[in-house]
């Protein structure tokens, strides 16, 4: 029962790390213009599709055509909270009003579009 204990402990203390690691990061994060924003949900990590309709919904590979990248940089994108990850059931579907905005602050700079 102590080694549960001591388990659990260290869990939490591992999770307040990473916590703060990201709060930090966030933190730092440069200031986008207001020009180039991204529709974003109140909610940062938006892990439930009923709040989408399927037409406000994209797949990785649709985001890739659009946007004219690979999916390693969808991913990339992804992880640094620039695209918002919808799971719908075992597929990943991303938020269409995001990879927009996207390729007009990422894609279109690089001569993308």
């Amino acid at each position: 029962m102590m080694a549960i204990l001591r388990t659990l402990t260290n869990c939490l203390k591992t999770l307040n790390l990473i916590y703060n690691l990201l709060e930090s990061h966030l933190s730092q994060k440069e200031d986008v213009p207001a020009s180039a924003s991204i529709a974003v949900p109140d909610e940062c990590n938006v892990w439930d599709a009923t709040t989408y309709t399927e037409d406000e919904l994209v797949t990785v590979k649709e985001a890739e055509a659009i946007l004219k990248v690979s999916r390693w940089k969808i991913e990339d994108m992804c992880n640094k909270g620039e695209l918002t990850i919808i799971r719908k059931g075992r597929s990943v579907r991303l938020i269409k009003a995001e990879v927009d905005a996207a390729r007009v602050w990422y894609s279109a700079p690089k001569g993308k579009v």
